[in-house]
Order: structure tokens, then sequence, then C-alpha cells
């Protein structure tokens, strides 16, 4: 019976607040609490010069109209262009630390683009709990099948802005690899930036 109350305001709590993160999206980038560099891609402030990034809520996966591994991994890499940026704009300060939990890249894939992995803390293990179960869905709809997400490969990684801002070009080049047509190359502008750099 204790096992099975523990379980049940589990399940209460995971609904209430996983419910609470689906109403507010909409709410929290109106008033500019999250800033999205894509259609999934998005970082909301964690502490003073500290970003978190996040792939999407509940919210964003139901308003795709396709939703694939792949096209996460584009809307990853194209997000983290646009991140690049603005911090070559001037609106992210080059030391401002960028951090976030994952499970769908690898740490070879990361380091290729400057970040560093480490395992989660207790309060971030916390936190991966209540998001246990939407993640699991979510993965699951991306994958067309069952999935479960493997613990042993979730982790946070972390770099800072002035470091992930010298692989933009690297980004460019995968995402024209992975898809040629994707979105950020309709831009007239950014084919003539693009064009300019392959000619150089």
């Amino acid at each position: 019976m204790v096992v099975l109350e523990i379980a049940g305001y589990y399940l209460l709590v995971t609904l209430v607040w996983r419910f609470s993160r689906f109403i507010t999206t909409p709410i929290l980038r109106w008033v500019g609490y999250y800033t999205y560099y894509s259609k999934l891609f998005f970082t909301m402030p964690i502490g003073i010069k500290t970003l978190d990034f996040h792939l999407g809520t509940s919210w964003d996966f139901f308003h795709q109209k396709k939703i694939s591994v792949k096209g996460q991994v584009e809307q990853l890499i194209e997000g983290m262009i646009h991140f690049c940026t603005a911090i070559e704009e001037g609106k992210i300060a080059p030391e401002t630390k960028l951090t976030g939990t994952t499970f769908y890249m690898k740490d070879s894939s990361l380091k290729r683009f400057g970040f560093k992995s480490r395992k989660l803390n207790p309060f971030e293990i916390f936190l991966f709990v209540l998001n246990f179960l939407e993640l699991n869905l979510l993965f699951s709809i991306a994958h067309k099948r069952l999935a479960i997400i493997p613990l042993g490969i979730v982790r946070v990684v972390y770099t800072t802005a002035g470091e992930v801002v010298n692989y933009k070009e690297e980004l460019i080049h995968l995402l024209k690899k992975l898809n040629p047509k994707a979105e950020y190359f309709n831009s007239n502008i950014i084919k003539q930036d693009y064009e300019k750099d392959m000619a150089a």
C-alpha cells in the first residue's frame, strides 16, 4: 500500500507540474522568459549570466506538423546557429554560461562544439524524475514507437557563449549536410553569407 501511495503522489505531482509547464509555455515565451532560437530550441535564465537550454516543451511538440528524431536534431542545430548570431550581435555576453540536461546527443558530438559533460547532481536528478514520464512520451513520439530513455546516457552538458560561438560555421555546415532545404537557408541574406563563406 505504501508503494502504491508513493506512486500515486508521484503521478499526481508529475501531472500537475507538467500541465503547468504545458499551459505556461506560450505565456513565458510572450513575456520573454523563454527565448526561442528555432521552433524547438530555447533558453531560459537560471542564475546570474547562466542560461539553461531546452529542446522544446510538450506545448512546442504538439504544435509541430511533424515530429522526428532528425527534425529534432535539425531544430537543435538551427537554434544553436541563431544563438551564436545573438552572441555575435552582442545580445549575449561571451562569459554567459550555457547548460542543459541531455540524452539525445553523444559526448563525442557535443565535444565537437565546445561542450563538456558531467553527471546530474541530486537536485537535477529530482527535476529529471519530475519530467521523466513526459520526456518518455515525447521520446516515443519522435521515434514513432514505444521508447524508454536510457538513464545511463542522461547527463548535464555545459559551455560558455564565448566558446560555442567559435563553432558557428561548423554548425552551419552540419545543418547544410543534414538538410540543405532547412528553414535557416531560406533567407536570401543567409544564403548569400553562406555562399560567400563557402567560396572563401
